[in-house]
């Protein structure tokens, strides 16, 4: 899979850059006539982000590149194993990464009380790691997915089956924020902390049953009260 995912992205890389037709063949893939249209409209290409679930390879590979390390889906301790991670790969290669670099993806659900939020929240979030995430780790996880070394970590991580987490073990782990705008900051300053730092939160606000009236109350109460107070996270001092 290392090897598909490897010329997967240098042919996405040079279709968003090569401005001439060109053919591709590869032990993984054969196009005869690869022609990007329309071209990108950031250059050289749009930023890259990768989503990593343990695998040291791509914590290198997203180092070397200078690409966006995001995590999915994990408990805080051991999404700040995978940012630790990342950040040695960085210094192996002689640098600092920029906090822009290390993007936290967790689902958040605002409401105007903590009350109502967790009355509204419970069902959505048991709903996403029940239902909406729940697969056998033959799928999750499949032989050849990841390289022994990166699968025996994963495997040694202690991380639960989604569908056996209850609602409070996804608030207590950090695998979800839900309360008040007040709640709601105090919980991602505190997660800040834990993590080591991040500079992208990847809010996660459209969840399988949630309505649409609460999707854009939880996200206009996010961008109006929670995210200036978070504008100070990262800045020196």
């Amino acid at each position: 899979s290392r090897a598909r995912f490897n010329e997967a992205h240098d042919l996405i890389i040079k279709a968003w850059t090569s401005p001439e037709l060109f053919q591709w063949i590869s032990p993984n893939y054969e196009y005869r006539y690869v022609n990007l249209w329309p071209r990108p409209l950031q250059q050289p290409h749009p930023p890259v982000y990768i989503p990593g679930a343990g695998s040291t390879e791509t914590m290198k590979f997203c180092a070397e590149r200078r690409y966006t390390y995001m995590s999915v889906y994990a408990p805080a301790r051991v999404v700040r194993r995978w940012f630790d991670g990342y950040r040695q790969a960085a210094a192996d290669l002689g640098y600092v990464p920029d906090p822009e670099k290390i993007a936290f993806s967790v689902p958040v659900y605002v409401a105007d009380s903590d009350e109502q939020a967790h009355r509204e929240a419970q069902p959505v979030l048991e709903w996403l790691f029940r239902k909406g995430l729940k697969q056998p780790g033959a799928m999750h996880t499949p032989p050849g997915y990841m390289s022994p070394s990166s699968l025996r970590g994963v495997l040694m991580s202690g991380m639960k089956p989604f569908f056996e987490l209850s609602y409070q073990d996804l608030l207590e782990g950090g695998q979800a924020v839900v309360g008040s705008p007040g709640t709601v900051t105090r919980r991602l300053r505190e997660l800040h902390t834990e993590l080591g730092g991040f500079g992208q939160l990847n809010a996660l606000f459209s969840i399988g049953p949630s309505t649409h009236e609460q999707v854009t109350r939880s996200a206009e109460l996010f961008a109006t009260e929670v995210i200036p107070e978070l504008r100070t996270l990262d800045q020196p001092g």
